[in-house]
């Protein structure tokens, strides 16, 4: 058995050299499209106003995703997550919110 000592940087890089996984073409690929399209990935909150029995009106929240088209702010996103909203907020990426005219 040999004994090798190492000094505390060499034994830190050792150890996140193991702790990164190896990824193939395909997988490497996949990370840099995400990482070049997250900034224009957003999450939607609608708020839409239901009624109860007694014709109380009752607010309801949704949420989903969708992604800015253009640079005009266009967003994309499917119907569900603002049929009959009164109200949608939208959070970019960067944690900044805005709420559509």
């Amino acid at each position: 058995m040999h004994r090798i000592s190492l000094g505390r940087s060499e034994a830190s890089i050792l150890l996140k050299q193991k702790a990164q996984p190896a990824y193939d073409a395909e997988e490497t690929n996949n990370i840099s499209v995400y990482k070049r399209l997250k900034p224009s990935v957003v999450n939607i909150t609608s708020t839409a106003v239901a009624f109860d029995f007694f014709y109380g009106q009752v607010p309801q929240q949704g949420q989903g995703s969708g992604f800015i088209l253009d640079k005009q702010g266009h967003i994309l996103t499917n119907n569900h997550v603002i049929d009959n909203a009164q109200r949608v907020e939208v959070q970019l990426s960067d944690k900044t919110s805005t709420k559509p005219p």
